[in-house]
């Protein structure tokens, strides 16, 4: 699944957020059918006042616990999607840019001759903007689904049974 989308910023909107939702198949008469995938980034007015991006599933009305993806890259020790990690690393603009120094130091040390072991890292921003075009695209792959955006993998949400 691919969209192509903009948010819009709303003038004195207390929170501004977007979902895509997979449906699946209706089980019983008079029930909502089940949300197989619900993808739902927040750019402002998550209960943490900071961007976040949720997947969950919600099936015979029930939503399941989900799975926040907040700036910080899944722990190593946490499974895995396809070997794809759950939650990718973002950048915030709300705190310390504590990776720069160590940026700025490799490529001084690197200029002078004194290459250092490390790597310089190339931290990506959160990937949604008010105003800014997008390119969304959802594939399903063996045990899980995979959100890139822009190209880049954002997140991976394993598939679930009740």
């Amino acid at each position: 699944v691919t969209v192509v989308a903009r948010p819009r910023r709303r003038d004195g909107a207390a929170s501004s957020q977007f979902m895509v939702e997979l449906l699946g198949t209706k089980a019983v008469q008079g029930e909502e059918p089940p949300r197989i995938l619900h993808f739902n980034p927040r750019m402002r007015g998550d209960f943490t006042g900071r961007p976040v991006i949720e997947l969950n599933t919600c099936y015979r009305m029930q939503w399941a616990l989900p799975q926040r993806c907040e700036g910080p890259a899944s722990r190593p020790d946490d499974d895995r999607v396809d070997g794809e990690v759950k939650c990718e690393k973002w950048t915030r603009d709300d705190g310390p840019k504590t990776e720069d120094s160590s940026n700025i130091k490799w490529l001084l040390n690197s200029l002078i001759g004194k290459p250092e072991p490390d790597k310089v890292s190339v931290d990506q921003a959160y990937p949604f903007a008010e105003g800014k075009l997008f390119v969304l695209t959802i594939t399903a792959g063996l045990v899980g689904y995979h959100v890139n955006v822009d190209g880049r993998h954002v997140a991976s949400f394993p598939y679930r049974t009740v």
